[in-house]
């Protein structure tokens, strides 16, 4: 089981946080120069192209010694194109900063509200006015039926039951916590847990069915390193995407194979990872209908992989 913190998450899944880390420590190693120009690798580029949302985000910089920038815009456009229909969006640029603690951070992403559609292939070109260019092509994973969730004893666990997802490539639940001190204070703190790793995702061989298994309280009480009573579950939504064979499979590289651009990476003439997704977030309840047969609840807004 995987925890990400709210200093760390912003629903950035821990494979792109972790691309992200290791291309940036890849610049510190002396014997390989990953970003170096003569290696052909012109943009880095991050994020997901996700069929159920109305604006897609991806984050773009310049391939560099340093992975944030001074704040200052670059030259790049970036566009998205239907491989079957030839339809092509340009993307706008957006620029974003963030305090770490020690400096302020600066980064660009690109968006669009231009359609992505399930089952379809899309190339993403990012290319300035000298001509170098970087870009990737990936495909979206099929539609799926919303799945149900059936709340379990204590309005804190439950299981996640769907099918025609052939990969599941991120399952969160994400808690909105307090935590009461043992001197009598308290501290509110959001969490991502991701259901992912370990056992907690099953699948029947004969229906197809998948079961997804939450029950964080007690991983989040060993985080906290408090007991259960001092933990009060606020609200709490579900964040599952299915995937496909664009999103890489990290597990069996060393955090040195990481750091090089070419190992994880699929962009052309660049760094970094794009993936097609296709996406739901649902509240952390059950729902019925008019029989009180258990239904899937209407699905919440979601929102991109890389925004902010």
């Amino acid at each position: 089981m995987t925890i990400r913190t709210d200093t760390k998450a912003n629903l950035l899944p821990v494979i792109i946080t972790a691309l992200v880390v290791m291309i940036i420590a890849g610049c510190k190693n002396d014997n390989f120069d990953p970003f170096n120009r003569e290696a052909d690798l012109h943009f880095s580029i991050h994020g997901a192209l996700d069929a159920s949302l109305d604006t897609q985000w991806i984050r773009i910089s310049p391939v560099r010694d340093d992975f944030f920038q001074n704040g200052e815009a670059f030259d790049a456009t970036v566009t998205i194109t239907n491989t079957r229909t030839g339809q092509t969006v340009t993307m706008n640029p957006e620029r974003f900063s963030r305090f770490n603690g020690e400096e302020t951070v600066y980064f660009w992403n690109y968006w669009t509200t231009g359609d992505i559609e399930a089952e379809e292939e899309y190339v993403l070109r990012v290319f300035d006015s000298e001509g170098n260019e970087s870009s990737s092509t990936v495909r979206i994973p099929p539609d799926f039926v919303t799945p149900t969730f059936d709340l379990g004893r204590g309005d804190d666990n439950g299981v996640l039951i769907g099918e025609g997802i052939d990969r599941i490539v991120v399952a969160d639940g994400i808690y909105y916590l307090t935590i009461y001190t043992e001197e009598g204070g308290a501290f509110v703190r959001k969490e991502y847990i991701s259901q992912v790793e370990g056992e907690n995702i099953t699948r029947s061989a004969t229906t197809g069915l998948y079961r997804i298994y939450f029950d964080d309280m007690v991983v989040i009480a060993d985080l906290y390193k408090v007991p259960l009573t001092r933990i009060q579950l606020d609200s709490a939504k579900i964040y599952m995407a299915a995937g496909n064979d664009s999103w890489p499979d990290v597990v069996n590289y060393t955090p040195e194979e990481l750091s090089l651009p070419h190992v994880v990476s699929n962009i052309e003439n660049g760094v970094g990872v794009l993936v097609g997704i296709n996406s739901v977030t649902l509240p952390f309840r059950s729902c019925y209908d008019q029989d009180q047969q258990l239904i899937a609840c209407e699905p919440l807004k979601s929102r991109a992989l890389i925004k902010n």
